[in-house]
């Protein structure tokens, strides 16, 4: 009874601080959607799923090796400070390659968009920078997690937000969609000075770096690659047949809808920074179980109470988003729906990430591709509504993908 009090404490806190968090960051978001125009935002949002995108390339499923192994190791400080030193050495020279190979598609992407040759240069250095910056800051992020430094990390991240909302306050009123995602770069910069300044009681200098892991970092990241490549991919297309079937200002309306994703940010960071440590620590089939099952029904109930409430007051959200974007409301219920499913379908991956359970999920990749194949025959997303119906069918393998592994990662866990 006093772990589970305890717990249930650390989540309390927890929360209390997210909302915080995530209060800062939508009303920086709010603001951001407002001061720009349509194209602006357009663009904006283009620019952002480029870096997300490449980020996840980049890390290729490394944060997961790094917490596995390193909650065994966090004891021995020199030899998970190695590892650490080890897996970002690795991630670094991945990184510049993908960087380096996403350039055309880069350049493609808003050369489609009418951008000049400037502001398309513009926009590589500052996605350039971006990565270089969310690298190290997710791994700096995954050490305190290891070391269950919520509290420390939570406080970290609140002082990024506010940063970021400090940032657009001032510079709104001139923001372009270049000067807007600066102050979000920014931001991150702060917020991975701090980690870092703060961090070095967790990771010490080491005086060499080996490569005996390299090989399993090599079979680790090989095996996510076209997970990583399919998604990459899959979102840079989704952008092109929006404009190409639909136009630039409906691609605005579904980064402007996409905002509602903040209803469940919260939740995502509860799933990042502490729930893949809990069920990393746990080795026992019926214990995985129940914490399983628990964890599920909070989140569902999460996810009901949000799509009732977006469906019984669209217009709320559009008083904040702005009446440029009235056309959407009737619809809001679909986006909330498509975010819910999503997010559902990374909280099981997330939970197989924790014990490295996520070798083939590959897998679901032809399964999509055909169902986005017969989507697109029969409902091509040219419009608001045909975008997110698109979308929710075409999550579906993805979901029952990360639910098949999960079974299958507990069937081989220890009854004892």
């Amino acid at each position: 009874m006093p772990r589970f009090n305890k717990l249930i404490k650390l989540v309390a806190h927890f929360f209390s601080f997210q909302i915080l968090i995530q209060a800062t960051d939508a009303f920086s978001g709010v603001l951001i959607v407002r001061h720009l125009s349509k194209p602006e935002y357009a663009y904006f949002g283009i620019a952002s799923t480029l870096g997300v995108s490449i980020l996840n390339i980049a890390i290729g499923g490394l944060g997961s090796y790094l917490i596995a192994e390193g909650i065994q190791l966090k004891e021995k400080l020199p030899i998970f400070s190695k590892l650490y030193a080890e897996i970002y050495a690795f991630i670094n020279k991945k990184k510049w390659i993908v960087i380096g190979l996403s350039i055309p598609l880069i350049v493609f992407m808003f050369y489609r968009n009418d951008l000049s040759n400037y502001r398309i240069a513009g926009f590589l250095v500052i996605i350039t920078i971006d990565i270089i910056i969310r690298v190290r800051m997710q791994l700096y992020q995954s050490v305190f997690n290891i070391w269950e430094r919520y509290n420390t990390l939570q406080t970290f991240n609140l002082a990024g937000s506010v940063v970021r909302l400090l940032l657009v306050l001032t510079l709104g009123q001139f923001f372009t969609a270049e000067t807007a995602y600066i102050s979000i770069v920014i931001s991150y910069a702060v917020q991975l000075g701090v980690l870092l300044h703060y961090g070095k009681q967790f990771v010490i200098p080491v005086a060499a770096i080996d490569k005996d892991r390299y090989p399993d970092f090599q079979k680790l990241y090989v095996s996510q690659l076209p997970g990583n490549l399919y998604t990459y991919f899959d979102a840079q297309l989704g952008v092109f047949i929006v404009t190409f079937f639909g136009n630039i200002s409906l691609l605005a309306d579904l980064n402007a809808a996409s905002k509602l994703s903040l209803i469940v940010v919260a939740v995502n960071a509860f799933i990042n920074n502490f729930m893949i440590v809990q069920f990393a620590k746990i080795s026992t089939r019926g214990k995985f179980i129940k914490f399983l099952m628990v964890t599920c029904g909070f989140f569902i109930l999460i996810y009901c109470i949000a799509i009732f409430l977006i469906a019984r007051f669209p217009m709320l959200f559009i008083f904040l988003i702005g009446e440029k974007y009235v056309n959407i409301a009737p619809l809001l219920y679909l986006v909330v729906i498509n975010i819910c499913l999503g997010n559902f379908s990374g909280l099981i991956y997330s939970i197989n990430y924790s014990k490295i359970w996520i070798k083939k999920v590959w897998i679901s990749i032809p399964m999509t591709i055909l169902l986005q194949i017969i989507m697109m025959k029969y409902m091509p997303p040219s419009d608001f509504s045909h975008v997110w119906y698109y979308a929710m069918v075409t999550a579906v393998p993805t979901l029952f993908v990360n639910i098949y592994f999960c079974i299958k990662g507990i069937k081989q866990l220890p009854t004892t």
